[in-house]
């Protein structure tokens, strides 16, 4: 008899959720990113990491952190949804599912998203929709001029955490050398 009970993911499951739960975080700092360099944000930094093990998989976390002084509504939201867009986009979602699921889910942006854009969850803005159409035709995958610089980023994004993650298990030896 297995150790494992029927609700716990074999471990090559755990590691395709892990590995697609890795891509999404990606993919969603890297819509931050992208859209913020586009509309010339200045000083932006993402990273994504292995948070705490949720039900027997790897959770992945990410964060982005950009000059947003003295910037504009239209532009805050913008990268704000950036996020949600990049997933939705990553997915091939059409705009019509991505409104319609933050509409009735808006937690499937993150709290901070939503502090970012100035809005609360839920209670949006007309210019909330607009600026999140314009991010949405800029990242989707079939017109989007944003769309293969977009993928570029989620790469470096993951390569960035294996990099981190491999110097964290090996770092280098102190004291002999130096």
């Amino acid at each position: 008899m297995s150790d494992y009970s029927l609700d716990t993911p074999s471990p090559a499951r755990r590691a395709r959720i892990s590995a697609e739960d890795r891509r999404c975080a990606a993919v969603h700092e890297a819509g931050h990113i992208v859209v913020a360099k586009y509309l010339g944000l200045p000083a932006v930094q993402a990273e994504i990491r292995k948070n705490v093990p949720q039900y027997y998989t790897e959770k992945w976390v990410g964060s982005t952190r950009c000059l947003m002084e003295d910037v504009d509504a239209r532009t805050r939201i913008m990268v704000a949804v950036a996020g949600a867009v990049a997933e939705a986009c990553w997915r091939d979602e059409i705009f019509d599912e991505l409104y319609t699921t933050l509409e009735d889910f808006p937690e499937q942006m993150s709290q901070s998203d939503w502090e970012m854009s100035g809005c609360s969850p839920g209670a949006v803005s007309e210019q909330f929709w607009d600026a999140m159409e314009r991010v949405f035709e800029s990242l989707n995958r079939d017109t989007g001029q944003l769309w293969t610089v977009l993928l570029r980023e989620a790469r470096s994004l993951i390569e960035g955490a294996r990099l981190t993650a491999e110097h964290s298990m090996h770092p280098e030896p102190r004291g002999f050398g130096r």
